[in-house]
Order: C-alpha cells, then sequence, then structure tokens
C-alpha cells in the first residue's frame, strides 16, 4: 500500500469505523443535545435540498406531522409527485441559505418590498425551475 496522510489516522477518524460500525443509542450523547424532543404530534416543515426531502419523507413514513402546504388537486401520484408534490412543506425548488427561505417566507405573507424590478426579476427565475 501507498503512503499517504490517511495511513496514520486511527479508526475513530473515518465514519464507517466511528460510526457506521458502532451505531447504537447512545453513541451520540456527547456529540449533541437536542434543546427539546420532537414528537409525532409537532408540526413540522422541511426545506432545502435533498437533505430535507429525504427528511421529509422519513417523518411522513414514521407518522410526524409533516406539513404539506400546497394539495396535489385532480392528479394521480405519479402526475403530483412528477410535478413536485410531497417534496418540500411547500413547492419552492432547493433553498440552500436561510436569507433565501426568508424572502420565500416574507413573499407568501404578501411583504410588500418584494415589488417591481425584484419580483419582475424573480418570475423570470421561476420560468426556469419548470414544475416546481
Amino acid at each position: 500500500m501507498s503512503e499517504h496522510p490517511y495511513n496514520r489516522l486511527t479508526e475513530d477518524k473515518f465514519w464507517k469505523t466511528a460510526v457506521q460500525k458502532k451505531l447504537r443509542d447512545d453513541l451520540f450523547e456527547k456529540i449533541w443535545v437536542p434543546k427539546f424532543e420532537i414528537n409525532t404530534k409537532m408540526k413540522i416543515i422541511t426545506a432545502g435540498s435533498c437533505f430535507a426531502q429525504h427528511i421529509g419523507k422519513w417523518l411522513q413514513k414514521n407518522s410526524f406531522n409533516w406539513i404539506e402546504s400546497e394539495k396535489p388537486a385532480g392528479m394521480s401520484n405519479k402526475e403530483a409527485m412528477e410535478s413536485g408534490f410531497g417534496v418540500f412543506s411547500f413547492r419552492t425548488g432547493n433553498i440552500y441559505t436561510p436569507a433565501l427561505l426568508k424572502q420565500w417566507v416574507q413573499l407568501a405573507y404578501g411583504d410588500k418590498s418584494f415589488s417591481g424590478e425584484w419580483l419582475l426579476r424573480m418570475k423570470n427565475i421561476l420560468i426556469y425551475l419548470g414544475r416546481i
């Protein structure tokens, strides 16, 4: 085997040996402590990228109260999925920053500062997002 910087690292520095092979309930106790417990009665939204898509699917599959703000009307399940329903809590496409999420929420609540030139540019961008 050729010599490289990873040869000298211990097993706890690699995902497979430090985490994957040792999965158990107490594994992350010292790494992160949640401020509150999430339960199935809480309303939960997802927005973001592929990570948020997987979280949303998991929440639905495990009977959590995942919010889907838009319901497909008059579509088959296949058509609904092709149109971006059931992916995020609201069909915006990927949201990579908190600032963009804030802008979408402000738009949804009718923030008047999003008008004129900005809104026109946004509408032109949305055309290219396709069905979402």
